[in-house]
């Protein structure tokens, strides 16, 4: 059985890079995927402890993200492509393509 939150020995744990988890919170807000009323701020402290990942930078590293406009949207970039590859339907001539539009897309709405 799956418990929540650190020091319980069925407890899930994030075991990518905590960036990774940011991106997936921030898609998931970004498609208000728990409702209008849900802050982003919410999210990083709920995933944070169901995940006992500390995301108490989260909003910071995004913004940064942003500025320098490093790649965004890795995670879901690489999610699809696994997903794809698995389906033996990845298709490297248009993958640059969609990844940017994919990454523009997800991220052209302002920081809430």
């Amino acid at each position: 059985m799956i418990q929540f939150g650190a020091g319980n020995p069925g407890a899930l744990k994030w075991t990518l890079l905590p960036i990774k988890l940011i991106e997936l919170i921030a898609g998931l807000d970004e498609m208000n995927a728990f409702g209008p009323y849900v802050t982003r701020k919410s999210l990083w402290d709920y995933f944070g402890k169901a995940f006992s990942v500390d995301l108490s930078g989260a909003e910071k590293a995004l913004s940064q993200m942003k500025t320098r406009k490093i790649e965004l949207a890795i995670f879901s970039k690489e999610l699809r492509e696994s997903v794809l590859r698995r389906e033996g339907v990845l298709n490297p001539t248009l993958q640059y393509a969609q990844n940017q539009l994919f990454t523009r897309t997800l991220f052209a709405k302002s920081t809430r």
